[in-house]
């Protein structure tokens, strides 16, 4: 009887390791076909890169991507040079305007269904009013702030001989600011409070080295049965010493550019102003980039009190701003969320862009 009672365990145990060991080989090959992740790596979340390595940035800009399902997917390409376009940007052709947009994911717009961008909206309304010889290529990239397109702008966009920088930064500076005040630190210079984490970084350690991908599968998916409690909201934070930093880098912009013959022209950021909004995509942000947000009125505050800085900084330095936070509604049907834009969004923002573009730019025949 005893031995009856052993053999079931035995076949038991072996029928449960069988069943783990299908379906670890099962969810391993459905990686494999839907993701790329090879059979064997021991990264759970290896995946083929699609940025641009780069050793003065953490990440660079996307390369050679097609943002998948887009009703324009012509316009939704990230060429070998981190320029949303096909094309490859060479020499100058003579009586070209050659506008470069630089920005965050607000800028890079892979959000909006259509597969457009407001850097292209703006080109072709210029198109549109006769401005042929303008052309604009987008060069931002999600995560963004000022410090990395001074970056991208120092060591990579000036050898393309750009006439005009477009620049729209906000939201991603001030999360630093929060990012440091949830962690109780300063805001530091480098922005490494913020952009030095793991989960921005994709930096490995051994903890990432695993046997098994069903085990992370289960367990992922069982902490997310279990919903957090939202977190009070974020009150202790240097949002001066952030805005120092912010124009700082903007001033930083200008003066990089003009040393190359470019001029800048600063865009403030539009955002959705209703608290569904805002509640939306604060709960969206907690445990990944952002742990704490302070409570709507502030955070509205915090946002104006940004664009304000570029304001500023552009009347400081002669620079043109397009006060795109002014020009475009606060509309919830325009935004994704906090900052990105729907389609509709998109066109509203690139028209104002365009519009105001027309204004500033100077006519063909008065260019260098």
């Amino acid at each position: 009887m005893g031995t009856g009672r052993a053999g079931k365990a035995v076949s038991l145990a072996i029928g449960l390791v069988a069943s783990l060991f299908l379906a670890e080989v099962s969810l391993r090959v459905y990686q494999r076909i839907v993701a790329g992740v090879p059979l064997f790596a021991f990264l759970p979340a290896y995946h083929e890169r699609t940025f641009q390595l780069s050793p003065f940035l953490v990440f660079g800009p996307r390369i050679g991507w097609q943002i998948p399902g887009k009703t324009h997917p012509e316009t939704a390409y990230f060429n070998a040079q981190g320029f949303r376009t096909r094309e490859r940007l060479g020499p100058k052709p003579p009586g070209e305007l050659r506008v470069i947009a630089l920005g965050g994911s607000t800028t890079e717009d892979v959000w909006n269904d259509a597969g457009l961008h407001w850097p292209l909206v703006a080109e072709r309304a210029l198109h549109a009013a006769g401005r042929r010889d303008v052309r604009i290529y987008n060069g931002a990239m999600s995560a963004y702030t000022t410090a990395h397109s001074l970056v991208r702008l120092s060591l990579d966009v000036l050898q393309y001989r750009p006439d005009v920088i477009l620049v729209m930064h906000n939201i991603n500076d001030l999360l630093v600011v929060y990012g440091a005040g949830a962690q109780g630190h300063p805001v530091d210079a480098s922005y490494l409070v913020k952009y030095g984490r793991k989960s921005l970084t994709s930096v490995l350690d051994e903890s990432d080295v695993v046997l098994s991908r069903l085990w992370v599968f289960a367990r992922e998916r069982l902490r997310r049965l279990a919903p957090a409690r939202p977190p009070p909201p974020l009150e202790d934070y240097d949002l001066e010493s952030g805005r120092t930093l912010f124009e700082r880098n903007l001033r930083s912009l200008v003066a990089v550019a003009r040393a190359h013959g470019a001029e800048v022209v600063f865009v403030t950021m539009p955002l959705a102003r209703s608290p569904l909004r805002f509640d939306e995509t604060a709960a969206l942000a907690r445990g990944g980039v952002l742990d704490r947000m302070p409570s709507h009125d502030r955070f509205l505050a915090d946002f104006d009190a940004y664009n304000e800085s570029v304001r500023r900084t552009g009347a400081e330095l002669g620079a043109p701003v397009i006060d795109a936070a002014r020009l475009v509604p606060p509309d919830d049907p325009l935004f994704a969320d906090l900052v990105h834009t729907t389609s509709a969004g998109v066109q509203v923002m690139g028209e104002a862009v365009g519009s105001r573009l027309l204004e500033i730019l100077p006519p063909p025949k008065e260019r260098r």
